[in-house]
């Protein structure tokens, strides 16, 4: 699959969810943080507010991800891990500027996930 796709490394998973959800306990420590979109799927809010926090303690802000300032502000450095949305949240159809938040990420030094499943 990494061939077919040009990348280093690809793994394929079940669902949606298996992939936001391992990817996210990669790259987010015990006792980290995550800046997130208030607007996304319930499965990933659940994931968000509920699971991670309890089974690894890690903690995140939900931002209104169009307020570039908001988002800016919720990163805490040396903290934040990854700064993540829904390049088109479902269910309110959102649609998220992804240039000027890679910006941002870059600035803050986190990763920037982006979700880009359509459902």
């Amino acid at each position: 699959m990494d061939a077919l796709e040009s990348t280093k490394v690809a793994y394929c998973t079940s669902s949606g969810m298996c992939a936001i959800s391992s990817a996210l306990l990669q790259l987010c420590p015990e006792g980290s943080h995550i800046v997130a979109s208030s607007c996304f799927c319930g499965s990933t809010h659940s994931l968000l507010s509920h699971f991670l926090p309890r089974s690894c303690s890690i903690r995140n802000t939900f931002v209104d991800i169009s307020n570039i300032d908001e988002v800016r502000d919720a990163i805490r450095v040396g903290d934040t891990k990854v700064l993540y949305m829904e390049s088109v949240s479902i269910p309110t159809l959102t649609i998220v500027d992804v240039l000027t938040l890679n910006a941002v990420a870059h600035e803050k030094n986190v990763l920037l996930f982006i979700d880009n499943t359509r459902t």
